[in-house]
């Protein structure tokens, strides 16, 4: 696994599960927890490489935040980094890094989207063909 994602990864673990009880903190926890895993859908190999990065990672994580997640917890949370992050990409669509935007990701896949997704610096900007009101906003999401 790439170290941007797995830098990603205990980003995600501090924001998520160290913040303050905040209404704001609750929040983002909440919609993190209502993204979709895709469990299902990972192979025994993906799962089996997602438990060994999991492993690696706890030198890495503080005692306090060891003491707030379970193992699972941590596994959990590489299912929706892996469903749900953006590969953020410059002007010329180099891959600069990786990032979760909460709101895209609630967005439908299709492989027939009405809508393509790209970054002005760190803001996730979609955009889409003039549509009805009854049409849902889909784009192609690659592996």
């Amino acid at each position: 696994m790439p170290l941007p994602t797995m830098d990603l990864l205990i980003q995600a673990f501090h924001l998520i599960f160290l913040k303050d009880e905040g209404e704001d903190s609750i929040r983002l926890r909440d919609s993190f927890a209502s993204l979709c895993t895709n469990e299902q859908h990972w192979t025994n190999e993906e799962k089996t490489s997602f438990s060994q990065v999991a492993g690696a990672l706890k030198p890495f994580f503080s005692d306090e935040m060891l003491e707030k997640f379970r193992f699972d917890d941590m596994i959990k949370t590489f299912f929706r980094l892996g469903s749900n992050a953006f590969t953020i990409s410059d002007e010329e669509i180099r891959p600069v890094g990786s990032g979760i935007f909460l709101l895209g990701s609630m967005l439908n896949h299709s492989c027939c989207p009405n809508s393509v997704q790209v970054f002005e610096g760190k803001t996730l900007v979609v955009k889409a063909r003039e549509l009805t009101l009854a049409r849902k906003l889909k784009y192609l999401m690659l592996n």
